[in-house]
């Protein structure tokens, strides 16, 4: 379990519930209130930095103007310092969560003389030039004034509590300190699944017609554009747009080919599931074919029906309540965080079309008379990467994103796959694959541990759902078996740790020569319950028939 260490300049409640509430998988670690010099400097074990700046507390604007300008450049080069410090030493997560609100009047709002907000806006300039991958800042203010800045701070709690926010406040605080954890830890969801009537239009397309729902340029029509405009706009960033919708397919078609305010076109779905089935069905079909779990998927219906079919036969598809007010649609599908990421890559771009390619593919290994044989048809090209600055968020990404084949899924961050890679004995590589229906970027990681007397641990071995089918496995393990044997590796020790999606790879050891033993009692082995392999790589007898494909 993932551990916390939460500090502020101000009392936090860590016994408030909403803290417990929200972060039930993690423990919390809070250190004394105000003393985060301390804090940044603690032998005290934690995988997360939680620091929460109010401004407020380390300066007093009715100090004297000099003494408050000295003051103000000493807190700004202490505190950058020792977040950079922190950052130096530190290898995981660090999350600095800033505020500077402060009740002025009007006319002291209009002089250019706030300071705590010049204190606020260069820390985080500073902080930003850092260019750290494992630092996160989040500016609560900008969250603050969405609910009123009222209903956030509390006097009462301040001077009875030393706590400047209401019980109102630390709930919506730590509600953007999960939204970031969740997102450091946990991927994004893939596929957006649309309905139609009345959700990318307003109308009912088999009874209206095409001329006459609403979709344009001017009241309820707009919404429904706007709508689409930010559908389009995720759909861009690399979330996967399916149409599910109880409907006739020509109608639908229409719209979508020849209404002229349709932002959304026919190309940029991948799938209509549109057909008098229940969605339910449609939507496991979907994720079959995919290859994708349910929890990948998030499913926008205006039927409050069809929506509690979902909740109750997938509950593991994310299903948005649809605010009563659909002019707010546009902007409620703008601040789910379900498809946000920090950073794009190109993979991520290219989504839409790599799912396309996985679709012809499967249909067409299906109709071939002979695997082999049409495997080598479609020219295989794999190619083995070093971690580079290039690559090193989608390798991240690849740990964070897999479920399916993913022997031990475990999450690593950009900064620990860095540290993995310093270890010179490690070995560390990712893999892209081209073929003739496409380049399909980099698939899969692998990353070995050396443990000691010429034995390694295989931590992890994974591989995107979009290859699967190609024999990529058996060519990468081959190619691994040649680079141990470069090393004059003795034993490759390896694991596979059972989840709840991962039983595909359940087999993947034991067919490629690894031996079943007992668990021993050795660091490189999971706590909970695992299975536990062996293979001889120096001089192994393992055949790699399948992997010939590649060359």
């Amino acid at each position: 379990m993932k551990k916390i260490l939460i500090t502020s300049t101000s009392n936090l409640m860590p016994n408030n519930k909403a803290w417990h509430d929200l972060f039930n998988d993690f423990n919390l670690n809070f250190d004394y209130v105000g003393n985060f010099n301390d804090s940044f400097y603690t032998k005290k074990n934690h995988d997360i930095f939680l620091f929460t700046i109010f401004i407020q507390d380390l300066i007093d604007e009715t100090e004297e103007e000099n003494k408050l300008k000295k003051r103000i450049r000493l807190i700004e080069t202490n505190l950058v310092n020792l977040i950079k410090n922190k950052l130096n030493k530190f290898n995981g997560p660090v999350i600095i969560c800033l505020s500077n609100h402060i009740e002025r009047n009007l006319i002291e709002n209009l002089k250019n003389n706030n300071y705590l907000e010049k204190l606020s806006q260069n820390i985080k300039k500073k902080l930003a030039n850092l260019k750290n991958n494992n630092l996160f800042v989040i500016n609560l203010d900008a969250f603050f004034s969405l609910y009123g800045f009222n209903n956030i701070f509390n006097s009462r709690n301040l001077y009875l509590a030393n706590m400047r926010l209401s019980l109102f406040g630390l709930e919506k605080m730590i509600y953007q300190v999960k939204s970031i954890i969740n997102r450091i830890y946990y991927p994004a969801k893939k596929v957006l699944i649309l309905d139609c009537d009345d959700t990318l239009w307003g109308g009912i397309i088999g009874e209206d017609g095409i001329e006459n729902i609403q979709l344009g340029q001017d009241g309820y029509g707009k919404v429904f554009t706007d709508f689409q405009k930010s559908i389009k706009k995720i759909s861009r960033e690399g979330t996967i747009l399916c149409v599910c919708s109880k409907n006739n397919l020509e109608d639908v078609m229409n719209v979508f080919e020849n209404h002229k305010h349709m932002v959304l076109k026919k190309n940029d779905i991948l799938s209509f599931k549109v057909n008098w089935k229940e969605k339910y069905i449609n939507i496991k079909e979907l994720a079959d074919q995919l290859s994708l779990g349910l929890d990948s998927f998030v499913f926008w219906d205006d039927n409050p029906i069809e929506r509690a079919k979902v909740r109750k036969f997938l509950p593991e598809v994310e299903t948005i309540e649809p605010d009563n007010e659909i002019v707010n649609w546009p902007n409620q599908l703008k601040n789910l965080d379900f498809f946000s990421k920090f950073n794009l890559t190109k993979d991520d771009k290219k989504k839409l079309k790599q799912y396309r390619i996985r679709s012809k593919f499967v249909d067409d290994k299906n109709n071939a008379k002979e695997e082999l044989l049409y495997l080598k048809s479609i020219k295989l090209k794999a190619k083995i990467l070093k971690i580079s600055s290039s690559n090193l968020m989608r390798a991240s990404q690849l740990t964070m994103k897999t479920n399916q084949f993913n022997l031990r899924t475990i999450r690593y961050t950009q900064n620990d796959i860095v540290q993995l890679n310093k270890v010179s004995k490690n070995l560390v590589f990712l893999i892209s694959l081209k073929d003739v229906y496409g380049d399909h970027g980099i698939v899969s990681l692998v990353i070995v541990k050396y443990i000691k007397n010429n034995n390694y641990f295989l931590d992890t071995f994974l591989m995107s759902c979009r290859v699967l089918g190609r024999k990529l496995e058996t060519w990468i393990l081959r190619e691994l078996f040649k680079k141990l044997n470069k090393n004059k590796c003795e034993k490759l020790y390896a694991e596979f740790v059972p989840s709840s999606k991962n039983d595909l790879v359940s087999k993947l050891l034991v067919n490629h020569g690894f031996s079943l033993i007992e668990k021993k009692n050795l660091n490189f082995y999971s706590k909970n319950k695992s299975k536990c392999f062996e293979i001889i790589t120096k001089n192994n007898n393992v055949k790699f028939n399948e992997a010939k494909i590649y060359g």
